[in-house]
Protein backbone atom coordinates (compact mmCIF):
# COMPACT_ATOMS: atom_id res chain seq x y z
CA UNK A 1 0.00 0.00 0.00
CA UNK A 2 2.76 2.45 0.92
CA UNK A 3 4.83 1.48 -2.11
CA UNK A 4 1.86 1.84 -4.48
CA UNK A 5 1.12 5.43 -3.42
CA UNK A 6 4.62 6.94 -3.72
CA UNK A 7 5.26 6.15 -0.07
CA UNK A 8 8.76 4.91 -0.80
CA UNK A 9 9.61 8.27 -2.37
CA UNK A 10 8.33 10.01 0.76
CA UNK A 11 10.33 7.67 2.99
CA UNK A 12 13.50 8.52 1.05
CA UNK A 13 12.71 12.23 1.45
CA UNK A 14 12.10 11.74 5.18
CA UNK A 15 15.43 9.94 5.59
CA UNK A 16 17.24 12.63 3.60
CA UNK A 17 15.77 15.40 5.75
CA UNK A 18 16.45 13.69 9.08
CA UNK A 19 19.68 12.33 10.49
CA UNK A 20 20.64 10.02 13.32
CA UNK A 21 17.95 8.42 15.44
CA UNK A 22 15.20 10.40 13.72
CA UNK A 23 15.95 8.67 10.40
CA UNK A 24 16.03 5.13 11.81
CA UNK A 25 12.29 4.36 11.48
CA UNK A 26 12.37 5.44 7.84
CA UNK A 27 15.49 3.39 7.13
CA UNK A 28 13.97 0.35 8.83
CA UNK A 29 10.78 0.71 6.80
CA UNK A 30 12.74 1.14 3.59
CA UNK A 31 14.82 -1.95 4.30
CA UNK A 32 11.72 -3.98 5.14
CA UNK A 33 9.98 -2.90 1.95
CA UNK A 34 13.05 -3.61 -0.20
CA UNK A 35 13.52 -7.02 1.38
CA UNK A 36 9.93 -8.14 0.96
CA UNK A 37 9.95 -9.00 -2.72
CA UNK A 38 11.61 -8.17 -6.03
CA UNK A 39 9.03 -5.71 -7.30
CA UNK A 40 9.15 -3.70 -4.08
CA UNK A 41 12.94 -3.76 -4.18
CA UNK A 42 12.75 -2.24 -7.67
CA UNK A 43 10.41 0.43 -6.28
CA UNK A 44 13.02 1.32 -3.66
CA UNK A 45 15.74 1.45 -6.32
CA UNK A 46 13.59 3.67 -8.56
CA UNK A 47 12.92 6.03 -5.62
CA UNK A 48 16.71 6.44 -5.08
CA UNK A 49 16.48 4.56 -1.78
CA UNK A 50 19.78 2.71 -2.12
CA UNK A 51 21.94 5.54 -0.77
CA UNK A 52 20.20 5.74 2.64
CA UNK A 53 20.47 1.96 3.00
CA UNK A 54 24.15 2.07 2.01
CA UNK A 55 24.82 4.70 4.68
CA UNK A 56 23.16 2.45 7.25
CA UNK A 57 25.12 -0.64 6.19
CA UNK A 58 28.41 1.31 6.21
CA UNK A 59 27.63 2.50 9.74
CA UNK A 60 26.79 -1.04 10.90
CA UNK A 61 29.97 -2.42 9.32
CA UNK A 62 32.01 0.26 11.08
CA UNK A 63 30.40 -0.60 14.43
CA UNK A 64 30.97 -4.32 13.92
CA UNK A 65 34.57 -3.79 12.88
CA UNK A 66 35.26 -1.66 15.95
CA UNK A 67 33.53 -4.17 18.23
CA UNK A 68 35.47 -7.06 16.68
CA UNK A 69 38.73 -5.20 17.27
CA UNK A 70 37.75 -4.58 20.90
CA UNK A 71 36.98 -8.27 21.41
CA UNK A 72 40.27 -9.37 19.81
CA UNK A 73 42.26 -6.85 21.84
CA UNK A 74 40.46 -7.90 25.03
CA UNK A 75 41.21 -11.55 24.42
CA UNK A 76 44.82 -10.79 23.54
CA UNK A 77 45.31 -8.67 26.68
CA UNK A 78 43.64 -11.28 28.86
CA UNK A 79 45.96 -14.08 27.73
CA UNK A 80 49.19 -12.04 27.67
Amino acid sequence: MIANDNGVKHLVEYISENKGNAALPGIAALGFIAGFDESLAMTVIAAQGIQPLKVLFDFINKLLKNKTNEIIEGCFNKWN
